[in-house]
């Protein structure tokens, strides 16, 4: 269902229930979505206005209705808001007219950025899984190992002699941990949101397969991000590791493989994790792997007693079309406040 239909069976429900608030959460893009000439945030804004209802956005300053159609009004950056993931998106809050109610904002966390390391490095180690082929954990460490074998022409000569180092800290036998069995360690932030002390384990967490020209650009990237201090893009890696894709040399797809920086909040998860996790690789070389559901879930501020059902490709996709959780729970709050 594209932007316009799905903007339109929301306004049926608004129109039919008129409730007395309603959140209404969308991309940031829907600004320049155009649609017969018109900005598709602008006649969303239109039909709900004329539906009865005062718009409001949930930034610091909010105090009256949002009277025009600027996206800034309804922007929200979740990292801002204790969320360890730098998404924005437009939330717009409809308080029906004939309540004479202001929502609250969102209140900024004053505890700084919740980091991708604040949040999964407390989790157990786990090895990624050997796709197309044999995957024992012997057969896997031997296959990333293989990386040390391929040409590294024009690479920094510190950056590969630290690349070969690194590579014989993977045990031989492959194996990293156990990861249902060992629920790890408490993250270092939102310890109290994410834990729940009746699951002594970890649910969700384990890698998908990978093929093995995949191991060796996962190790690459993820060992050139720790050493250098920012994920690689195409032109910083040796031909070697190019993906064999038509377009590689078009510039259109540098940051397609991208490591998730530890001490950053991550970059927004959306539903696309489901196809690849070449935009989430994980930070330690060793692992060697996108990152797993729960990894994913953690970033979007999902408990970790919620429990993912179906395929992994169907679980990657449930987490990335979701709203952040906590992010959620301030809204709801917020929303409370509004019909007492």
């Amino acid at each position: 269902m594209c932007i316009r239909d799905s903007y339109k069976e929301y306004l049926k429900v608004v129109k039919k229930f008129k409730p007395a608030v309603f959140v209404m959460e969308n991309v940031s893009g829907l600004k320049s979505a155009m649609y017969k000439g018109r900005s598709t945030l602008d006649l969303i804004c239109g039909e709900l206005r004329r539906a009865g209802y005062n718009l409001h956005g949930l930034g610091p300053e909010i105090g009256k209705a949002a009277l025009s159609e600027n996206a800034r009004d309804f922007l929200i950056k979740t990292q801002k808001f204790g969320i360890p993931q730098a998404r924005s998106r437009l939330f717009i809050i409809g308080v029906r007219r004939d309540i004479r109610k202001t929502p609250s904002p969102l209140i900024p966390s004053n505890e700084g950025n919740v980091t991708v390391a604040d949040v999964i490095d407390g989790l157990p180690p786990i090895r990624s899984k050997l796709s197309k082929e044999m995957d024992t954990s012997k057969d896997w460490a031997e296959a990333v190992k293989e990386l040390r074998t391929l040409s590294f022409n024009g690479q920094d000569q510190s950056f590969i002699s630290s690349l070969k180092a690194k590579l014989q800290d993977i045990p031989i036998d492959g194996e990293l941990g156990a990861p249902y069995m060992d629920p790890g360690k408490p993250p270092a932030k939102l310890a109290d949101w994410f834990l729940d002390p009746q699951i002594p384990m970890l649910l969700n967490h384990n890698s998908r397969g990978h093929m093995r020209t995949d191991l060796h650009r996962y190790f690459f990237w993820s060992e050139y991000t720790r050493h250098f201090g920012k994920s690689p893009k195409l032109e910083d890696v040796p031909k070697s590791l190019l993906p064999a894709h038509k377009n590689v040399n078009e510039g259109k797809f540098t940051d397609r493989f991208r490591v998730q920086i530890s001490s950053r909040p991550s970059s927004t998860v959306t539903s696309h994790i489901r196809k690849d996790g070449h935009a989430y690789i994980h930070h330690d070389p060793i692992q060697c792997r996108s990152w797993s559901v729960r990894e994913a879930a953690r970033a979007q501020t999902f408990p970790d007693n919620y429990f993912f059902e179906g395929p992994i490709t169907e679980q990657y996709g449930q987490v990335g079309n979701a709203v952040p959780p906590l992010l959620a729970k301030q809204i709801g709050e917020i929303v409370t406040k509004l019909l007492v």
